[in-house]
């Protein structure tokens, strides 16, 4: 919406010659929506997410009625499958959101929000954060040997994956390359 705001606005502003500009960007990156699976009760009302429970292998909602799981769906507050952002922030941190929405899926696809990825992510964050803490406090220490010549290859190389990557906004295998 704001993309559509920018360019009827510079293209207003050109019309009256207040701006000699056709387009207001160089170039467009659109991204994918974030989706989510939607619910409903028995009586066809929507059930946010955080209000649904799994008891055996049924779903349910928090006074124990049944809800039926339904499609995937962008997320939308009229079909009340919006995730509140704060909660995996206070759950997971920042970072985790941000890992998981970046290590999904390619930007030009949609995202399904699921609760084992951010899971997923917020291991893997703080895997790569106990490596980086291991070998930044000192505690390996160099012994000049082929598996010392291998990691600083294999560093090399990711490094260079990364950077190609990034130029690529393939954000998505940045990831998978860390990984």
């Amino acid at each position: 919406l704001h993309l559509l705001y920018s360019r009827f606005f510079t293209k207003a502003l050109r019309d009256l010659n207040y701006i000699n500009l056709n387009e207001p960007f160089k170039g467009l990156f659109t991204q994918g929506m974030v989706t989510h699976r939607t619910f409903k009760n028995t009586k066809n009302e929507w059930v946010e997410p955080n209000e649904i429970i799994t008891k055996d292998e049924k779903i349910l909602d928090l006074s124990g009625n049944k809800v039926i799981s339904g499609n995937i769906e962008k997320m939308s507050k009229s079909k009340k499958n919006v995730i509140d952002p704060t909660e995996i922030i206070e759950l997971y941190g920042a970072d985790t959101a941000r890992w998981f929405m970046l290590s999904d899926s390619p930007p030009d696809r949609d995202l399904e929000w699921t609760e084992n990825g951010v899971k997923n992510s917020y291991k893997l964050i703080n895997k790569v954060w106990d490596i980086v803490n291991f070998f930044k406090d000192g505690k390996y220490i160099s012994k000049n040997n082929k598996r010392d010549s291998d990691l600083e290859n294999n560093t090399s190389e990711s490094v260079r994956k990364i950077t190609d990557n990034i130029e690529s906004f393939s954000y998505n295998k940045c990831i998978a390359n860390i990984y």
